[in-house]
């Protein structure tokens, strides 16, 4: 046969609270105040200048580091200490570079520390190194012709600036037309023109050679019998090429029966006319004659 004991419990006060309302730990007293940067110019060195104050009464120490656009200076990390009621400044040096960059500096608690307020400061700085503009530099892309430009901050891009047509190459447009003389002249004046293609396919006369003795049909014409001294014979015995030379002999006679003073021009002809250098003026006694190579 089952007995039932009889039992009492005393149940106590148990005091609960719940985690959200415990007090907060209390915040450290050290606190970044200030990052100032000096010298952020083109190939310098510039310095980061933190400034760290403790607003409690004792001794607060602390690591402080560096950041370059999310990247830590190691060099300039260190461990430092704050007297209580003191700042202390703490500086880093960085080689400069062309660019946009943010810094950073951030001072970190020795213990697992939650709250972090006033614990970190960033700057942005924008440093330029280069002259903004295009540069002497071309090349292709299929049919575009593309010259390279700079930034201020040194970096590059290659942007387009002519379409062409006929295609690119070497950083050049391929001419529609071949750009040089032609093989046609005409005259203007005593001027001798040939024409000039250009690389747009027009076309313009360009005076190519004076004409002392007047210009006809696209040819420079020779001395007429007005220019000459009936009593002065020219000849030219013999005209070849010597070592890839064109060479002439000349020969002047005077057949009058005084001394005459005759200017000799020598011209070499084909659709236009060249004076040599062996032109001169000759002193001619009667029945005497005098011969000139030319070169």
């Amino acid at each position: 046969m089952k007995r039932l004991i009889p039992a009492v419990i005393f149940l106590s006060m148990v005091s609960m609270q719940a985690y959200g309302c415990l007090p907060p730990l209390p915040l450290r007293d050290l606190q970044l105040t200030s990052l100032v940067i000096y010298g952020a110019e083109c190939n310098s060195t510039a310095i980061f200048s933190a400034t760290i104050t403790n607003n409690g009464e004792k001794k607060e120490r602390s690591t402080i580091r560096f950041f370059v656009d999310g990247r830590e200076i190691w060099p300039c990390t260190r461990i430092v200490d704050v007297e209580g009621g003191s700042s202390i400044v703490v500086e880093c040096k960085w080689k400069t570079r062309a660019g946009f960059h943010t810094i950073k500096s951030s001072v970190d608690e020795l213990i697992n520390e939650k709250d972090v307020w006033d614990n970190e400061k960033s700057e942005e700085i924008n440093i330029f190194c280069c002259s903004e503009g295009f540069l002497d530099e071309y090349k292709c892309l299929w049919n575009w012709r593309q010259q390279k430009y700079q930034h201020a901050e040194c970096s590059t891009e290659w942007r387009n600036i002519e379409y062409c047509s006929e295609g690119c190459l070497n950083g050049n447009c391929i001419p529609k037309c071949k750009e040089g003389y032609a093989d046609e002249y005409t005259c203007s004046g005593n001027w001798l023109q040939r024409k000039y293609k250009h690389s747009n396919c027009s076309v313009s006369w360009i005076n190519y050679q004076y004409c002392v003795y007047g210009c006809s049909d696209g040819y420079c014409l020779l001395p007429s019998a007005s220019y000459c001294n009936f009593d002065v014979d020219i000849e030219v015995p013999s005209m070849e090429f010597v070592h890839n030379t064109m060479e002439a002999k000349v020969v002047a006679t005077n057949y009058g029966s005084s001394s005459i003073d005759a200017k000799l021009d020598v011209y070499l002809c084909s659709n236009f006319c060249w004076r040599m250098p062996c032109s001169s003026t000759l002193y001619l006694e009667p029945s005497s004659s005098f011969t000139l190579t030319c070169t």
